[in-house]
């Protein structure tokens, strides 16, 4: 039996999680600071920060759908979302992450995060493939998506982990945060393709 606590902000009460509770809390939507793990348990989290473009969609599934489909006028990635080989290779690294016994919880710091639609989308393709989005990440008027996770990680509800890996295609304010072995850099054309997979799983081993 699973125990976790959920702090409701309405007086500041302590209340007990069942499993069921646990499973489908989304914390945005239930007026929470966050989910504290009894000690007792000694869970070990891992945070997989997840961007989207150019990591589960890639310009080579684009011109692949396009192709197919020979759809016409402007597309965009919306079009497709997203790549089954990059989803599966994610839910992958999800099932290496969970035999090492870590608690797995995926956020995302997608700019497809600031827009409800495009994060009903992410909600439903990576629910197709048994994951789901735990929090995302602050939006900065910066726009420095380094300085977003960073934010996140240094917030004390959700335990300041030190087991985290960020997955995206556009590092550059992301290194300015973080060591290099806590980023995996995707190409824009290709995603988390299987060598990524590779490159994430080798890192998970050295943290």
């Amino acid at each position: 039996y699973r125990v976790g606590y959920k702090r409701n902000t309405k007086g500041g009460r302590i209340m007990k999680c069942t499993d069921k509770e646990w499973d489908t809390c989304q914390v945005e939507k239930m007026g929470c600071n966050g989910c504290y793990y009894n000690k007792k348990n000694n869970e070990r989290i891992f945070y997989i920060f997840l961007d989207i473009d150019g990591v589960l969609n890639n310009m080579n599934y684009w011109d692949e759908c396009f192709d197919r489909h020979h759809v016409k006028g402007i597309m965009s990635m919306h079009c497709f979302p997203f790549d089954p080989k990059c989803l599966s290779n994610l839910m992958k690294l999800n099932q290496e992450l969970q035999k090492q016994n870590y608690n797995v919880k995926i956020v995302l710091s997608s700019t497809w995060r600031l827009n409800q639609v495009d994060i009903e989308i992410v909600y439903s393709r990576l629910a197709e493939y048994g994951m789901r989005i735990f929090a995302t990440t602050i939006s900065l008027s910066s726009g420095k998506r380094g300085l977003e996770i960073k934010n996140f990680l240094e917030d004390e509800k959700y335990g300041k982990a030190d087991n985290y890996l960020i997955l995206d295609d556009e590092i550059k304010d992301i290194v300015e945060q973080f060591e290099e072995k806590h980023i995996i850099h995707t190409n824009f054309n290709t995603g988390f393709d299987n060598a990524k997979l590779k490159e994430a799983i080798n890192k998970v081993e050295q943290l």
